[in-house]
């Protein structure tokens, strides 16, 4: 997703997904191209919306899992932020209402600027993202650990 650095550091979310739809050597067609390109387009700076170039263009099914992919990898940018793994471990719990993230942390770590880059997930999930350091497990490591454990992946935000 960080492609475009190569060309520009500022807008390098505009040169990644630009080089990324472009590279015709990518083994993957141009609809495939086209939506790797808007997920690393979005993983900074604006939110999906139809009016920008090509994200407008695709169909709604590629607009969903653009929209959820790009959510994740820009929560993931947020929590490293400064690219130093200052993350060493993660939970998380979805409820009804909430996503409950807690990474284990080591090292600088700006939870605000990670609450910041959930915008797009609370958006997709239509749940509000909280983070929670630990330097420490807080959750259950398996999913049995979960009396309540409900798989949301599939479900149509």
């Amino acid at each position: 997703h960080d492609i475009g650095k190569s060309i520009c550091d500022e807008d390098h979310h505009r040169q990644s997904r630009d080089m990324i739809i472009n590279a015709a050597e990518l083994q993957l067609d141009k609809k495939a191209r086209i939506i790797v390109g808007l997920i690393a387009y979005y993983h900074r700076g604006a939110l999906p919306n139809r009016s920008h170039k090509h994200y407008g263009r695709v169909d709604s099914e590629s607009r969903y899992y653009i929209k959820k992919l790009a959510a994740l990898l820009r929560l993931a940018e947020g929590l490293d932020e400064n690219h130093q793994s200052s993350v060493t471990n993660l939970s998380c719990h979805i409820t009804e209402d909430n996503i409950m993230i807690c990474p284990e942390i080591n090292g600088a770590f700006d939870s605000h600027r990670a609450i910041a880059k959930a915008d797009l997930l609370e958006d997709v999930l239509n749940r509000k993202v909280i983070i929670i350091e630990q330097s420490e497990p807080a959750l259950p490591s398996t999913d049995s650990d979960f009396t309540d454990y409900l798989d949301y992946t599939d479900l149509p935000y």
